[in-house]
């Protein structure tokens, strides 16, 4: 089967997302070669995987020095910040050279907070922060949640966990296979009926039985009552939202990894949001502004459900932040980068 088709079986909207990505890479042409990813010399993108399970430091210091080159990156923690983006479960060493990564967005946006330490208003106030780290760990059901960016202030005693969305928001479909393990789990289980009771999806729970990756595994199916949306961003919100609760009790080795950074203690605020890259590609608004939309029907049941659980140290926030909220600021860290996301 085709991967059009197989996209097409799904209700995923393939041809807007890949209608994105062209576009995007089109509009950016000097970055890129003919696989929408930047040039690296020597490397061509399909040999990044293989290339960096021999040398994983050697591929993330080409990859690297080429982004720095084209972007006129002078601080050499960005070398370190981008090992870090790339050392999560989802093989973005190979995805963050693409020109539409999300994680590369990230990246670039705050990879120098400890430099130029970045003021957000979260909830009404201001909070500076002021270290920056990628592909934060979480454990969920024996694997790894990895939220793309871990924004903390000292001054502040805050940890900020944020998921970034490039043009993934334009893949949607009308269901979604979820792992079993969720309706088993009792948080998530009452995450998702109230989704349905609430936000306007449907599920039976009925536990089917799929092939995936040449095994099996058990799922059931979340769904859409009407319009087709992209539900794997609030699958994969309400996944980041056992972790960081996993997190508050212990279960993640993180803390540890970065003890000489951060201070934690029983005082430490904590946030879960997204930031999304609102486009410049006017037909393609509309898929933004609906994935916001669906969101907005998530965080409202998650932060009730802390509410329930007495968790009073843990908020999602309640909008979603937006990229183009930060063009002033990435005006003044790094003209190029600016230029590149947002002229």
């Amino acid at each position: 089967m085709k991967t059009t088709e197989l996209y097409r079986n799904f209700g995923w909207n393939y041809a807007d997302n890949k209608k994105y990505q062209q576009t995007w890479t089109e509009q950016h042409s000097k970055y890129s070669n003919e696989s929408y990813s930047f040039k690296i010399d020597g490397l061509d993108n399909s040999e990044i995987k293989n290339k960096s399970k021999d040398d994983y430091a050697g591929t993330c210091k080409l990859i690297s020095d080429r982004i720095m080159k084209e972007f006129n990156i002078k601080e050499n923690i960005f070398g370190r910040k981008l090992k870090m983006s790339c050392s999560g479960s989802g093989e973005e060493i190979q995805k963050i050279t693409t020109l539409h990564s999300s994680s590369l967005c990230a990246l670039l946006f705050f990879y120098n907070v400890e430099k130029e330490p970045l003021t957000l208003q979260i909830e009404g106030r201001p909070i500076r922060f002021s270290k920056s780290f990628f592909e934060w760990r979480n454990p969920v059901f024996g694997s790894d949640s990895n939220i793309d960016v871990a924004l903390y202030s000292e001054e502040s005693n805050t940890l900020f966990f944020l998921e970034s969305k490039f043009s993934e928001y334009c893949c949607l479909k009308d269901k979604l296979a979820i792992p079993y393990k969720y309706a088993e789990d009792s948080i998530s289980r009452e995450v998702y009926e109230e989704l349905c009771n609430l936000g306007g999806y449907k599920s039976t729970f009925e536990k089917f039985t799929v092939r995936k990756n040449r095994n099996y595994t058990n799922v059931f199916y979340l769904e859409c009552s009407k319009d087709k949306h992209y539900i794997d961003g609030l699958k994969q919100m309400i996944s980041h939202y056992l972790g960081v609760i996993h997190f508050l009790d212990g279960q993640s080795s993180e803390k540890d990894r970065y003890e000489k950074e951060i201070s934690i203690n029983e005082k430490t605020k904590y946030y879960l949001g997204e930031i999304v890259f609102d486009t410049k590609i006017h037909e393609l608004e509309d898929y933004c502004n609906d994935y916001i939309t669906e969101y907005n029907k998530l965080e409202p049941i998650l932060n009730e459900d802390l509410l329930k659980r007495g968790i009073n140290n843990f908020s999602v926030l309640s909008n979603v932040l937006l990229y183009s909220d930060l063009k002033k600021y990435i005006l003044n860290c790094n003209e190029n980068i600016h230029n590149y996301y947002f002229s």
